[in-house]
């Protein structure tokens, strides 16, 4: 039943950063990294090459599913990402940077914290990354406002990732080991 969720046009089309987080989640947990393998393949050739036909939600959609190989391969923060296994995202965030920073400093936010965890210290795109984040600061407010409401609840994961941007992190710190000795 898992083989055909993973696979399933519409998960991948539109719940696709989900879908990253369970497969990754079953890797983790020592049932094998199958499904990520095969969620991989099916949105590379369902999402990678629509970029002239998407819709702007659709281009986010596609960005954020990109951030989340990355950041839950570092299972959300704990441990550095091999740069190599990750080049076609990295390549293809500094491709669509000047797109990327049309969108929001979520996402914005995100690609810089997947650089910093691949050790991929691209100067030109950190600093896009950097700038585009202080620019979004609102001094009235005293954080980064994220969405229409703008409040400081709505915006509090995007101001949580702009700090560990702009702070430049060197360091991981490991998190509680969920998975009872399974898996990575």
């Amino acid at each position: 039943a898992l083989d055909k969720y993973f696979v399933n046009d519409g998960m991948v089309k539109y719940y696709g950063s989900q879908m990253v987080e369970k497969a990754y989640f079953l890797k983790f947990m020592g049932l094998g990294g199958k499904w990520l393998e095969a969620f991989k393949e099916k949105f590379t050739d369902l999402i990678m090459m629509v970029d002239e036909e998407s819709s702007d939600t659709e281009f986010q959609d596609k960005i954020y599913t990109l951030t989340h190989f990355i950041i839950t391969e570092s299972m959300y923060y704990q441990k550095w990402v091999s740069a190599e296994s990750s080049r076609w995202i990295l390549d293809y965030f500094v491709d669509n940077v000047e797109e990327i920073l049309q969108t929001n400093p979520d996402i914005v936010a995100e690609i810089g914290i997947c650089f910093m965890l691949c050790r991929e210290y691209n100067v030109e795109l950190l600093d896009k990354v950097k700038n585009y984040l202080v620019d979004s600061f609102d001094k009235k407010r005293g954080y980064i406002p994220r969405g229409k409401g703008k409040s400081l609840d709505r915006s509090e994961h995007t101001n949580i990732v702009a700090y560990m941007v702009l702070s430049g992190f060197e360091h991981l710190h490991k998190g509680p080991k969920l998975n009872n000795g399974l898996g990575d």
